[in-house]
């Protein structure tokens, strides 16, 4: 059934067309892509369309399934907490439907030390110059004149 040609294994799927019973599977430095990449790139370069299942119950057949990550559990709560008001802020957006006049973006910023609520309107949309606008009216409200910029991964 497996043959290697030019780097490839050639899988063939019995539950399969003739035409399409040949799926190319790129070698072992490749196996590191998911069955819906490769589904993916079948389909484009390929020539013809096949679904992610198929793609992985052929792989799962052959043994060339990708092993699952290790699932890191969520804490029970966060290791850098706040101390003080003003150190971090928390932006969201949210979609809300409303019949006859669409889905308007609602944004917000809030505190949070205190989970106060800084800022809260309708955008003109969910883009990233509306979101600049918003985070500029929330530091216009509470006066800061210098603010840190951090990135806290």
């Amino acid at each position: 059934m497996n043959s290697k040609y030019k780097g490839q294994i050639i899988l063939n799927s019995a539950g399969l067309s003739h035409r399409r019973s040949r799926v190319r599977v790129p070698s072992a430095c490749d196996t590191e892509i998911s069955a819906r990449e490769l589904a993916f790139r079948i389909t484009d370069e390929g020539g013809f369309s096949v679904s992610e299942s198929t793609v992985y119950r052929i792989l799962k057949r052959c043994g060339l399934t990708r092993k699952l990550l290790q699932v890191v559990p969520a804490a029970k709560e966060y290791h850098r907490k706040t101390t003080r008001l003003k150190e971090l802020w928390q932006t969201d957006l949210t979609e809300l439907l409303l019949p006859d006049w669409g889905t308007p973006p609602l944004g917000s910023v809030v505190d949070d030390f205190s989970r106060f609520l800084i800022v809260f309107r309708r955008l003109r949309n969910a883009k990233g110059d509306s979101v600049q606008e918003l985070i500029t009216q929330a530091i216009a409200e509470t006066g800061m004149e210098e603010v840190p910029q951090q990135e806290r991964v």
